[in-house]
């Protein structure tokens, strides 16, 4: 394994042209600063960080939560140790505030899906200019900003980040017959990436769905390399339920319990949020439509930014997200690489599907299998968000290869003038398309009905624990 580790750093040092890629990756995280808007936290509805992180570690050594209530067995809290809580608590321990914690864990949620989609796109073979713009596409766009950055959605921009680096390291692992090493590096790399995302299982299925598509089509688009997927899919996914064995056995004893929460009196069925939460494919296509974003309650706006979405102009710019992704799809038929355009299809209208069926003609026909098998609605009762990440993973790699593909037409005749168009295109989809990515608005401010997700903590509440905890150590004296 060292001498893989050897190989790989040898190689990275050698062609450095990687680093001034991915350098506007991570100009663009910092963007993620400004959204605090000062020494502000930032939380609300189902998102909130630990106002202790080291409390929180060694809470977490079993499964006994005693914050709820009189206390209660809580095993799947067990998933956010690894390593979202090791990484808070180590910075905690070296004397870093709340507030910078919270700041360096936005900075990295938020850089990680660039740089996961660029490493992806690397595997896909796509040139430089494709994989840029992919990448912070991938950071930056409609459905990130109406979904995955509104905080109260809870705790799910780790999912969304490192999916396309799964992807990436398996469509990697099997293109170049990568050995039992790279298999296990691959599931080390994903427990200390992402594990703690799982807290919300369906996240599970979100991360392994793009992976098992592939492993279908590449079985079938290369008969003689055949065994050796099996063998490497497999070894993954015994390694993956191995390592975290210590946070799955506890979960599946209580699976009754979870269940029997979900399905509380007091929130909607899974068929209404089923229903609720899917889209029309018109507005699936531009990543868009999300039953929220032009609503409210008692005349406040859920979104602050709803009326920028009924701008003619801005609604305009969302339709190129399909036409570079159509442009995307014709560069891979004509390239001969159906592996690719086959898979993508199949893992776009897979998400269509999921995204828009009970809005389709055919819809009632969706509720039906849906309510055939009631542990399927419950898994994708959030349909936009489940069926939305794997389908905007293709989408934006294949927005990546339009973008190569019009550059590359574009070159052989208006070589000298191609820079304005590129620069122009990538102005209307990262900052005029995501305007509130730019002004602040992802995190909203608080209303007549509703708090705002940026808040502070008194002082005192600080005196208050540390006056506490000098007494608790009177005590035990």
């Amino acid at each position: 394994m060292l001498n893989f580790f050897k190989i790989k750093l040898t190689s990275l040092l050698k062609d450095r042209s990687w680093v001034l890629e991915i350098l506007p990756i991570l100009l663009l995280g910092l963007l993620s600063f400004t959204w605090f808007r000062g020494n502000n936290f930032i939380g609300g509805g189902d998102f909130g960080m630990p106002m202790d992180w080291i409390k929180c570690l060694k809470s977490l050594t079993w499964s006994w939560n005693e914050d709820y209530s009189f206390g209660a067995h809580d095993p799947r809290s067990l998933t956010i140790l690894i390593p979202y809580v090791l990484i808070g608590a180590f910075l905690q321990g070296l004397g870093i505030s709340l507030v910078l914690i919270e700041k360096i864990i936005f900075y990295l949620l938020f850089v990680s899906g660039g740089l996961s989609m660029y490493y992806l796109c690397s595997a896909l073979g796509i040139k430089k200019i494709g994989k840029i713009v992919a990448s912070l596409f991938f950071m930056v766009n409609p459905f990130s900003l109406i979904i995955i950055w509104r905080v109260s959605h809870a705790f799910i921009q780790m999912p969304y980040a490192f999916a396309p680096l799964y992807l990436g390291l398996y469509i990697n692992g099997l293109l170049k017959k990568k050995n039992y090493v790279y298999w296990l590096l691959v599931t080390l790399i994903w427990e200390f990436t992402s594990t703690s995302s799982y807290t919300w299982q369906a996240a599970v299925i979100i991360h392994w769905l793009p992976i098992g598509l592939y492993f279908i089509f590449f079985f079938f688009a290369f008969p003689k390399q055949r065994n050796y997927a099996i063998k490497s899919t497999l070894m993954l996914v015994f390694s993956w339920l191995l390592i975290n064995a210590y946070w799955l056995l506890p979960f599946i004893t209580s699976l009754s319990q979870a269940i029997a929460s979900a399905h509380s009196p007091a929130l909607m069925s899974d068929i209404d949020t089923l229903k609720l939460t899917s889209v029309k494919i018109f507005e699936a296509i531009r990543m868009m439509g999300f039953w929220s974003l032009h609503s409210g309650y008692r005349g406040e706006p859920y979104y602050p930014y709803h009326n920028y979405y009924n701008n003619f102009f801005v609604l305009s710019i969302s339709w190129l997200i399909p036409v570079l992704v159509i442009f995307g799809l014709w560069k891979n038929w004509i390239c001969k690489n159906k592996l690719i355009f086959f898979y993508s299809i199949a893992l776009i209208t897979f998400g269509l599907l999921g995204m828009s069926g009970p809005t389709l003609p055919f819809g009632n026909l969706i509720i039906g299998l849906y309510k055939l098998f009631p542990p399927l609605a419950l898994l994708t009762r959030f349909t936009f968000l489940f069926f939305g990440i794997p389908a905007f993973l293709a989408f934006t790699y294949l927005i990546g290869e339009g973008v190569n593909f019009l550059w590359e037409k574009g070159e052989k005749k208006f070589s000298s003038f191609l820079y304005f168009p590129l620069g122009l295109l990538g102005f209307l989809l990262f900052v005029i398309l995501v305007w509130p990515f730019w002004n602040g608005e992802v995190i909203r401010s608080g209303n007549n009905n509703y708090p705002g997700e940026r808040f502070t903590v008194p002082s005192y509440w600080f005196d208050a624990k540390k006056w506490l905890a000098e007494e608790k150590v009177c005590k035990d004296q």
